[in-house]
């Protein structure tokens, strides 16, 4: 939506995520296979049952071979008006950092947040470590001086 409609979209926060999808990223969507833990966790967020859950599920499988849906280049990227924080773990096994320095790089209104010791899906797993940092971003505490 930053990219298709760039005056609606105010800020917005990227977490752990990529311009495009890297290898590790389409061998891990084909091999998905969710857990018993990790359903229980899906059925406490997605609202809309298990028909929900498995429409996710395809697609995200799907992200294998598609190569249209993930491939945001510099030069679109930079028609991003949004204030923008890109954050990432510095030990994320799908996305490396320098996928989050290209996002930095190209968005012009652009925050990086490399978070120490931490892997991939930030708002999941370190929720107590950047809850904080996040609400104050959005809040518009991280302004330049």
């Amino acid at each position: 939506m930053a990219t298709k409609q760039p005056d609606t979209v105010e800020s917005m926060v990227l977490d752990s995520t990529c311009p495009y999808l890297p290898k590790q990223a389409r061998e891990a969507s084909a091999a998905f296979a969710p857990t018993e833990e990790r359903w229980a966790l899906y059925r406490q967020i997605h609202h809309f049952g298990d028909d929900q859950i498995n429409l996710l599920i395809s697609q995200l499988i799907g992200l294998k071979d598609n190569y249209d849906d993930m491939n945001f280049t510099e030069p679109l990227l930079s028609t991003i008006k949004a204030k923008t924080l890109v954050m990432t773990g510095d030990r994320d096994p799908m996305y490396p950092v320098k996928m989050s320095t290209i996002l930095f790089e190209s968005i012009p209104d652009s925050y990086l947040w490399i978070v120490p010791n931490a892997g991939h899906a930030l708002t999941f797993g370190y929720v107590d470590t950047v809850k904080e940092g996040v609400l104050d971003f959005l809040m518009g505490k991280w302004e330049d001086s």
